[in-house]
């Protein structure tokens, strides 16, 4: 057979390492397989002493009746095994590269145990909210006794002039726009806590314990409508009497338009038709047991604060009294009020700067936990519109908030607002808006 030296060298490129491998471009190609392995073959039968030459050199015929492929070259074989190696090798890290780094596009499998698409079933953790910034705006020149905002687009609250027995009612559409934005209301009552469950709806107690409505609070002619209510005698106090008087918006507490709940003369009252202003008695206050605040987060949960450290819940508050039950959560230390965003979080606060806290105040047995976040300065007010955001004030000028209520002292933060000057009632309609109002005629915005 004769030989092709032609056929030899394109045989030689072919197999050349660089021409088997130059495609994988994970795999970088060591220095000595750039020569080709046939040269290295002739080199091994070059005699001392002569140069190696890289020029593929024709290889010696085969024995006379074998195959040269029976008999492969120890080298040849050596040179093959690196190959494969080298091959499988590649592939490998190619493929772990392109797992640990998926291009654009690429979509990544779900583990086996949750199905493609699904979410996974905890969720990311809510950033927490950023510290609220207060801006104090002088508006009237006499005290505020309360506000009450049911949206961030309307805020009402009341005011008492130096004039003895009047009371005044102001409105905004922006609580936050400075003092332009509130303006007196156009109807006035006696009213002199308040609260407003919407824009559409305001329910107060007036001066002398009667309850008055409002269907139009910013309007120029809707009028207050006043039904009394009467309380058995020998309640917990009489009018007038100061452990027992309305403790802010706290005291009248409304879930929906067709219910709410408020606390007269130390009593619990309830009506469910507002429209007729139809009110009845539900639990009459004690020597005892004096009722302080109420707030009901959903029509049938309402949890009232009591002035002797108990608290009384109860799961149809418009039933007979014996469906609330008392619950001693603060000892003998007057609790001052109460607020309720669900049905897994109360936070009453107590005339020692404690606030008081449940997840389960369905469950009348259930533990309260006490925080002190003021010091032994009495907390005036709390508004919780949500289980993210509370905020209470003092009678000192400070607004103490908390975004996790149940966290502890750390989780509370006082911030000093308003100087010395007393703050008598605090209303957040969201947890991007709080207001307070103080005795010196002032709003306080927090954003």
């Amino acid at each position: 057979m004769r030989r092709c030296p032609a056929c030899q060298g394109m045989a030689l490129r072919l197999t050349a390492p660089e021409e088997l491998f130059g495609a994988l471009l994970l795999l970088p190609l060591p220095g000595k397989l750039t020569t080709p392995p046939h040269a290295v073959l002739t080199a091994a039968h070059l005699g001392a002493g002569q140069a190696l030459s890289t020029v593929a050199r024709p290889r010696p015929a085969p024995r006379p009746g074998l195959r040269a492929l029976r008999h492969p070259n120890p080298m040849q074989a050596v040179a093959a095994g690196v190959a494969a190696v080298a091959v499988v090798a590649g592939v490998a890290f190619g493929v772990s590269r392109i797992a640990a780094h998926p291009g654009p596009g690429s979509v990544t499998p779900a583990p086996a145990s949750q199905p493609v698409g699904s979410q996974s079933a905890t969720p990311s953790p809510t950033p927490p909210a950023a510290p609220m910034t207060w801006t104090v705006t002088s508006v009237l020149s006499y005290q505020w006794q309360t506000v009450t905002c049911p949206s961030v687009d309307f805020c009402m609250g009341v005011a008492f002039p130096p004039s003895p027995d009047e009371v005044l009612q102001y409105v905004s559409a922006d609580p936050a726009g400075g003092a332009a934005a509130w303006t007196i209301a156009a109807n006035q009552g006696p009213v002199a806590m308040v609260m407003c469950p919407t824009t559409n709806l305001c329910v107060a107690t007036d001066q002398g314990g009667d309850f008055d409505e409002i269907t139009d609070p910013a309007g120029a002619t809707s009028i207050w409508s006043m039904v009394q209510v009467s309380v058995a005698d020998g309640n917990a106090c009489s009018p007038g009497q100061s452990s027992c008087s309305l403790g802010g918006p706290a005291a009248i507490s409304c879930p929906s338009p067709d219910f709410c709940a408020a606390v007269e003369e130390g009593a619990i009252v309830t009506s469910t038709d507002l429209a007729a202003a139809a009110w009845s008695v539900e639990f009459n206050g004690t020597p005892s047991l004096a009722v302080t605040g109420v707030s009901c987060p959903t029509p049938d949960l309402c949890v009232a604060s009591g002035y002797d450290g108990e608290v009384l819940t109860s799961s149809a508050p418009t039933g007979a009294a014996s469906t609330w039950t008392a619950n001693d959560i603060d000892g003998s230390t007057p609790l001052l009020g109460i607020s309720c965003p669900t049905v897994t979080l109360c936070v009453a606060f107590d005339q020692d700067g404690d606030v008081l806290t449940s997840t389960d105040p369905r469950n009348a047995s259930s533990p309260w936990t006490v925080t002190n976040v003021d010091g032994t300065t009495p907390l005036t007010e709390l508004s919780c519109p949500t289980d993210g955001l509370c905020a209470a004030v003092d009678d000192q000028g400070d607004v103490i908030t908390s975004t996790d209520p149940t966290g502890g002292a750390v989780d509370w933060t006082t911030s000093d607002v308003d100087g010395s000057t007393a703050l008598k009632a605090v209303s957040c309609p969201t947890v991007d808006l709080c207001l307070a109002v103080d005795g010196n005629g002032n709003v306080v915005v927090g954003t």
